[in-house]
């Protein structure tokens, strides 16, 4: 279990943990924290968001 995870359940549900996970790209990372801190996020939790511009995806390292 990650600490991700071992939190999320621990603090769920009245807390969501989501950590943002920006690689080492020009990228805008603002709109998805937005979106984590918002309602429409409401049923996520303990998920990492990688915000990399597809970097991880085409075999990167973030």
């Amino acid at each position: 279990m990650t600490r991700t995870t071992a939190l999320a359940v621990e603090l769920a549900p009245h807390v969501r943990v989501n950590p943002v996970s920006p690689a080492v790209v020009k990228t805008r990372f603002a709109a998805a924290a937005a979106f984590l801190v918002s309602a429409d996020s409401s049923w996520i939790t303990g998920q990492i968001l990688d915000v990399d511009g597809g970097l991880l995806a085409a075999g990167g390292t973030a």
